[in-house]
């Protein structure tokens, strides 16, 4: 890592420093374009750029990030506008979006991509944050409260509802002749289709999905690696 922004710090005509933040559900979506990045400071008319990635200002208000480095870890709430449905989208279809990842980032702004200063390793130290639960999402604002990413005590894993022998995986929809694979989890994208009850159908207009294991085995093979969203192996404890 650069010493670059240290130096810059100490400077009495310092640039201002931007904070950006990448909010990531691929790993818990299964989809690769899940990332979302996004400042409060606008720059120009354009996106920030640094280290490769695009951020798009709109409001965001942040808290809880400062530690001491004693007591008890930072829980911070982060707040982003949802004008214009920024990010109903993504909410919807990623189960909240708890447990996704939310790295923060704090450089300068001559270090950002594009300057004549840039510097992709001068930056404070990156902080991941977990999304603990979404407490907020209206026409104006999305509110989700935050942990360290390795502070997990007391947490449920998956993190979300769980079902036996429902999968939670939204599976892709046949439109005007064509599948459509918008907000879709399921990673399927093959041409054998079958009906809702899993009969085996030539017509991809009655590809349906019964979110069952066997829905899933016609589809990946019987012994194949499976993406399904249930836990066909959970019992009630008693």
């Amino acid at each position: 890592m650069s010493t670059n922004h240290l130096a810059t710090a100490q400077l009495l005509d310092a640039d201002a420093i931007v904070t950006m933040y990448r909010l990531d559900a691929r790993e818990i979506s299964g989809d690769p374009n899940a990332l979302l990045c996004f400042t409060p400071m606008p720059l120009g008319s354009g996106n920030l750029v640094y280290q490769g990635y695009s951020y798009q200002p709109v409001p965001i208000v942040a808290s809880g990030f400062e530690w001491s480095g004693k007591g008890p870890l930072p829980r911070p709430t982060l707040r982003v506008s949802n004008v214009g449905g920024f990010m109903v989208g993504d909410i919807v279809a990623y189960d909240d979006l708890v447990g996704a990842s939310v790295t923060r980032i704090r450089t300068f702004v001559k270090y950002l991509d594009g300057q004549p200063d840039a510097d992709q390793f001068a930056h404070w130290p990156v902080e991941v944050f977990h999304i603990e639960r979404k407490s907020k999402l209206d026409q104006n604002e999305l509110e989700v409260e935050l942990s360290v990413a390795f502070d997990q005590q007391g947490s449920y894993l998956p993190g979300r509802q769980m079902f036996a022998s429902a999968c939670t995986h939204i599976y892709r929809g046949f439109i005007n002749g064509g599948f459509t694979y918008a907000k879709v989890t399921c990673p399927y994208t093959g041409g054998a289709y079958f009906k809702l009850n899993g009969d085996a159908t030539g017509d991809p207009a009655q590809d349906k999905c019964g979110h069952r294991l066997s829905d899933c085995k016609k589809r990946f093979g019987e012994n194949g690696q499976l993406p399904m969203r249930a836990f066909p192996g959970m019992v009630l404890g008693r």
